[in-house]
């Protein structure tokens, strides 16, 4: 209860990109999804990564969500994974939020919030975007459509090929 009305109350900040995790290798997860795979954050370099934590009970998560179905299915080609980490006490609440609006997303239920509390989660939503090869290249704290947009952008960078030099 104290960790969800921390967060509430940290919806009132800005979106950040200046978290002490930029710039360092990602956390370990470790979860099962909600379809019953495994995943394993670790496992995944070599793809851009999203990692979002969100609540039903967070009307501007409720919002995002559904944006970052679309994200997914429009870049998923390109190497963009989305997992998204919920933080309901009730799984059944965020399996109902996600049939309901027919989202798809890997969605794993952090029930104790280990995963939040290693990831330093201080607003709902929290989002954190890493490279290919694994490192916080960004974390965006809450949401508005500006700040989306942004996330867009940046991702849009570290899916595209570096370029190499002529010879």
């Amino acid at each position: 209860m104290m960790l969800a009305l921390s967060l509430s109350l940290a919806l009132l900040l800005p979106a950040a990109r200046d978290h002490q995790m930029v710039g360092k290798p990602a956390k370990p997860i470790r979860l099962q999804a909600f379809d019953g795979r495994k995943i394993n954050l670790q496992k995944m370099q070599g793809m851009v990564v999203l990692v979002n934590f969100w609540a039903t009970w967070c009307a501007p998560c409720r919002e995002e969500l559904p944006l970052f179905d679309r994200m997914q299915k429009k870049y998923r080609k390109y190497g963009l994974a989305i997992i998204t980490v919920n933080l309901d006490s009730e799984l059944e609440n965020a399996i109902q939020f996600l049939s309901h609006n027919g989202i798809d997303l890997t969605t794993l239920w952090d029930a104790n919030k280990k995963v939040a509390t290693d990831w330093q989660v201080q607003a709902m939503p929290s989002t954190y975007l890493i490279d290919k090869r694994g490192v916080v290249r960004a974390v965006y704290k809450g949401y508005t459509p500006a700040t989306f947009r942004g996330m867009v952008a940046d991702v849009q960078k570290l899916l595209k090929p570096k370029r190499r030099g002529r010879r």
